[in-house]
């Protein structure tokens, strides 16, 4: 039978959607983060430490200016945003160091440039980084989960998360913050303790 939607009649009947599914799990430990870097070069390695810092998407860390880098803190431009939307992160002492190293390096407005010119994408050197440290298939946006649950470890409120990393709405964030067994386990000793004690 025939849908018929706002005076219109359709051929086809209705359909029910599937829910998707698609949102990838993928996050990395700090060991994980740190044997990734050592197959990378310097440069690859800094932004790497960038974006598992702020949680930033790729583009967003490797697009970096002087122009915002602000004392202490990063303020990302809202232009550069998927969202529009700009932020600020604050300056960490991971941030500081990279930003030292890079301003003694390059000259130019981008922080991360090769001669001036835009860095280009490094997936291929990524994946064989990944591959050596043991975390084959590990992608650079497994990063921005990996800062979520990093700010949500160390208590940071999910409003704030939320600011920091560029999340606009709450099941957004949920999406990124995967709990790991080990953070189960921690829970379930907590609760064994608690219970004991009564």
């Amino acid at each position: 039978m025939a849908e018929r939607t706002m005076g219109f009649t359709h051929p086809w009947p209705a359909v029910a959607k599937l829910r998707e599914n698609n949102a990838r799990q993928g996050f990395l430990e700090p060991a994980d983060i740190a044997r990734i870097r050592k197959g990378l070069t310097p440069i690859q390695s800094d932004i790497v430490e960038v974006c598992a810092e702020t949680g930033w998407r790729r583009g967003e860390g490797m697009g970096l200016t002087w122009a915002e880098v602000d004392g202490d803190t990063i303020r990302l431009l809202p232009e550069r945003t998927k969202t529009r939307d700009g932020r600020m992160f604050p300056m960490t002492a991971p941030l500081r160091a990279v930003l030292e190293r890079r301003r003694a390096l390059q000259s130019g407005p981008l922080v991360f440039n090769h001669g001036g010119r835009p860095l280009r994408h490094f997936t291929e050197a990524w994946r064989r980084a990944c591959a050596a440290a043991g975390k084959p298939g590990a992608r650079i946006h497994d990063l921005r989960r990996s800062a979520a649950r990093r700010l949500e470890r160390s208590g940071v409120p999910r409003s704030v998360m939320m600011r920091l990393v560029g999340w606009r709405t709450e099941a957004m964030l949920t999406r990124y913050c995967i709990v790991a067994e080990s953070d189960l386990r921690v829970a379930l000793e907590r609760i064994q303790e608690v219970g004991q004690d009564a």
